[in-house]
């Protein structure tokens, strides 16, 4: 039998600890990098840990920046092990679109 979730109407929020904020992967983070965290953080619901989809173009939306320029950032928050790709998104014109996970 499947535990039911509490569902709570307390407006949802983004946190980052001191202690995360006090190591050098997060020191080291350009502006934009610390700035694709927090959106990160943003989209996890509590439950979709490993499935948190983000496309360069989204991460370009959301950063208010050009797309090179979001996946630049993308590959420097990966590369400082905040985040890990699963699964590699696709784009073709004939297919679907997929974003990386």
């Amino acid at each position: 039998m499947r535990k039911k979730r509490k569902v709570s109407n307390a407006p949802r929020f983004v946190q980052l600890y001191h202690w995360e904020m006090e190591t050098p992967a997060y020191q080291h983070l350009s502006c934009y990098g610390r700035a694709l965290i927090m959106e990160f953080r943003r989209l996890y619901n509590g439950h979709n840990n490993g499935e948190i989809y983000m496309s360069v173009r989204q991460a370009a939306r959301l950063l208010n920046c050009h797309k090179d320029t979001a996946a630049k950032y993308l590959v420097e928050v990966e590369a400082k092990g905040w985040i890990r790709q699963t699964s590699r998104g696709s784009f073709s014109q004939k297919t679907y679109k997929t974003a990386s996970t």
